[in-house]
């Protein structure tokens, strides 16, 4: 058989048979007619041409993937996107609405300030003139001899209306030398009801400043400038001091030493005696600023141990236990009780017999007497 023969399917009709057979796939017709070598040669080149188009197919698939897989990446950002879109619209319709909020209310401030501010204007130009007022009032009330103002009593007069405080009252008018009768100036009193006075301490640094009734209460109870306190040195030295400048004198004070101890946040110390007298002072554990003084004195066959205190809080307390007691720790003495502030004078604590007092018997049993001829003892304060 030639290899050049075409491979056609017989034609029925030219076998003068029926044409009854059922007409076949062309390709089956195709591949029915193919010698073994042709079929393999022709399943061969479909192979080649095929598998080409698989692989090309297959690529075709992964990329459709991807591209599906971006497209729903893609649409998710773009939903995000959106969604965040709708976000920030919404903060900058915030911050436009907060942006208008806040204009008005710098608007609103602004017209608080301004009006404070002529407000404050007019209150310095009616402050100045009131302090113009007073100080011409002042100036009225002045004693011509001392050149105070007067603040307690009835205010005296002469007869042709010039004043003069109680304590420079003479016989005759230091004005015009008219006798001087009791007549009193009842405007003069009243109108020093109106005035500002300054704190009697005013020396010492106090700077308050109000009216008779308040200046009054201040000086007696308030003013950390009066002179109230005694120096804890006091069975020598009897200055009084001020609450603002007590600590520094009893640091420079002549008549006792003004060394510490400090606790260091314990709440007892213990120390030697070598001689009677003297002071002893202790800063509190629980404030730097309050101290505890504990004077030793003789006072004829007693002795005293007089525990006082300085305290930024007037009203402060403190609960102290005082141990005295023999070097070798054979003898001792307890006492219990409060401390006593600076403001109090030895006489009254005398009277309420506020210090610990052991008598001289007493003592003579815990002290020993060194070779120096000085009594040794040992005390031990504890802050409860």
């Amino acid at each position: 058989m030639n290899n050049d023969t075409e491979f056609s399917p017989k034609n029925p009709g030219e076998c003068g048979e029926e044409s009854n057979v059922v007409e076949n796939d062309p390709a089956e017709v195709i591949i029915d007619n193919l010698e073994d070598k042709d079929l393999n040669s022709f399943c061969q080149f479909f192979e080649g041409r095929i598998l080409p188009l698989k692989r090309k197919n297959d690529v075709l698939n992964k990329n459709v993937k991807k591209l599906k897989e971006e497209k729903q990446t893609e649409e998710i950002r773009i939903i995000d996107l959106v969604t965040e879109n709708e976000r920030l619209a919404k903060a900058l319709k915030s911050s436009l609405v907060e942006r208008d909020c806040l204009e008005k209310a710098k608007i609103n401030l602004e017209q608080k300030v301004l009006a404070q501010t002529i407000l404050i204007e007019n209150l310095e130009d009616t402050k100045h003139k009131l302090s113009s007022i007073e100080s011409r009032l002042k100036e009225e009330l002045e004693c011509p001899v001392c050149h105070s103002v007067p603040r307690e009593g009835k205010i005296p007069v002469c007869e042709n209306g010039h004043i003069t405080c109680a304590e420079c009252k003479r016989s005759t008018c230091p004005i015009c030398r008219v006798e001087m009768e009791d007549l009193f100036s009842p405007l003069a009193f009243n109108i020093s009801e109106l005035v500002f006075y300054s704190c009697a301490n005013k020396e010492n640094g106090c700077m308050f400043t109000s009216f008779k009734t308040e200046i009054n209460i201040h000086e007696a109870e308030n003013c950390e400038f009066a002179d109230k306190m005694y120096c804890p040195f006091f069975e020598e030295c009897e200055t009084m001091c001020s609450e603002n400048n007590i600590l520094s004198h009893i640091e420079s004070c002549e008549h006792g030493d003004a060394s510490y101890y400090n606790v260091n946040g314990q709440q007892s110390y213990s120390w030697d005696n070598e001689a009677f007298g003297g002071t002893n002072g202790f800063v509190v554990p629980t404030s730097k600023e309050d101290k505890i003084f504990i004077t030793e004195l003789q006072v004829g066959d007693e002795y005293m141990f007089v525990p006082k205190h300085f305290s930024t809080d007037g009203s402060k307390k403190y609960t102290i236990e005082l141990k005295i007691f023999s070097p070798d720790g054979s003898v001792v003495k307890y006492f219990k009780g409060e401390t006593i502030p600076l403001e109090k004078s030895f006489h009254d604590i005398r009277v309420d017999e506020d210090a610990f007092v052991l008598s001289k018997k007493a003592m003579l049993k815990i002290v020993t007497v060194g070779d120096d001829g000085n009594y040794h003892w040992k005390s031990k304060l504890t802050i409860l």
